[in-house]
């Protein structure tokens, strides 16, 4: 009688330790959940093409990351092309970059190449693998990603192989339908940039309106006119590209933009910060 009693109190231990530790993997998938799917507050800086280093700009490299991250950035955004062998790395272009990166002529580099050739000021230049394990090592970094080349392509690439890190991803994406296709992906934050655009600024509040967007970044022209004040009387934060003179950005802040991307300027050093 007794035996039974105490093996009956047993399985109820048991029973109820299993409950609690359910109920604890229920609670901290949703707190990752949380964490997963958090929304940003655009800051006020972007760094370009990874910010600039030795004052030199539009490297993409790692020592650029590393200066924006001691500088105070948590937005990032960087470049992306494909090599001739169908891998993703860090390159502002195949045009004049090649010749100033790595002191040849013009041309698409392989894989072999872009890693191995002898680089001006010796900077480490990356894979996207590579990048991405960068910011996944920071915290609260995120990456902006831009290619001249297929958008599409390179949102599928990180769908496919960078589950775990798309919440440190804010991809850009150049038209409406890529917006959707990015929001239907599982981008949480994501910027809808113009320099590829021809909406007109109707097109564009009217978009702004009926989706949630982190962000809208445009070319100095379309930031000094009125579309930046019609988009923030709807809540919405636009950043202009590339701003290096601090009375450029005055005059756009008047306009009603809210940041800029820049290669200079730091982030904690920043007058609004």
């Amino acid at each position: 009688m007794e035996r039974s009693l105490f093996n009956r109190k047993v399985i109820l231990i048991f029973i109820i330790g299993i409950i609690i530790l359910g109920l604890f993997m229920i609670n901290r998938n949703s707190i990752a959940l949380n964490i997963n799917n958090k929304k940003l507050s655009p800051p006020s800086l972007v760094a370009h093409a990874g910010g600039a280093i030795y004052g030199f700009k539009l490297t993409n490299s790692l020592e650029a990351l590393e200066e924006s991250h001691k500088n105070g950035f948590k937005l990032i955004e960087m470049d992306f092309e494909w090599t001739s062998d169908g891998k993703i790395v860090a390159i502002h272009d195949w045009g004049p970059m090649v010749k100033r990166l790595f002191m040849t002529e013009e041309r698409v580099l392989s894989l072999e190449e872009f890693k191995n050739s002898e680089v001006f000021m010796d900077l480490t230049l990356l894979e996207f693998d590579e990048v991405v394990d960068w910011f996944v090592s920071k915290e609260d970094m995120y990456l902006v990603t831009d290619t001249k080349g297929d958008n599409k392509r390179l949102l599928t690439y990180i769908f496919e192989n960078h589950k775990k890190a798309q919440n440190r991803i804010i991809p850009q994406v150049y038209s409406f339908e890529e917006y959707e296709l990015a929001k239907n992906m599982g981008f949480n934050n994501i910027i809808l940039t113009l320099y590829k655009a021809d909406y007109t600024d109707e097109d564009i509040v009217e978009f702004a309106r009926e989706n949630e967007i982190f962000a809208i970044t445009m070319p100095l022209d379309r930031g000094s006119s009125t579309l930046p004040m019609r988009l923030k009387e709807i809540g919405v934060f636009t950043y202009v590209h590339t701003i290096n003179e601090l009375y450029v950005f005055e005059e756009l802040y008047e306009k009603g933009v809210g940041g800029i991307y820049t290669d200079f300027f730091h982030a904690n050093k920043w007058i609004t910060e």
